[in-house]
């Protein structure tokens, strides 16, 4: 598989979005990312969001473009932009999830020195992709 680019950023909403909101969000970034061949997930905690993208390189500069350059937030803070040979969210455009205040910091304040798949994930261990990715397969198997 050709070499992929993950980025993660935590970010404030410009105001607290309602359900309409949200899903005019994720209509157009699941359109956006598909079309680029993006897939990752975005969290959101009144008002706080984390998002993880993953895909080719010309296609997440063009998605984390649009991102940096959105009103409906601010104070983005990149967390993580590194190359990756595999997907970790490869069945997600864009996949939504409302997560713990608790787990929005502990993402923020992660280690994303490194990055790590699905299968080299290990439950307790500090980097930021392990953390998002414990939550997010135990979320989804509910």
């Amino acid at each position: 598989m050709s070499d992929l680019v993950a980025v993660a950023y935590v970010s404030s909403a410009s105001h607290l979005l309602n359900e309409d909101e949200l899903e005019r969000l994720l209509l157009g970034a699941r359109e956006t990312n598909g079309a680029e061949q993006v897939t990752g997930v975005l969290l959101y905690n009144d008002g706080s969001f984390f998002q993880y993208i993953e895909g080719p390189p010309d296609g997440i500069d063009r998605v984390y473009k649009r991102i940096k350059n959105s009103s409906q937030h601010f104070g983005l803070m990149q967390l993580l932009q590194s190359s990756t040979t595999e997907r970790n969210f490869k069945d997600w455009s864009m996949g939504f999830m409302r997560a713990p205040k608790s787990l929005v910091l502990r993402l923020a304040q992660a280690s994303w020195d490194a990055m790590v798949s699905a299968r080299e994930a290990k439950p307790n261990a500090g980097s930021g992709v392990t953390l998002l990715l414990a939550f997010w397969s135990k979320a989804t198997k509910r």
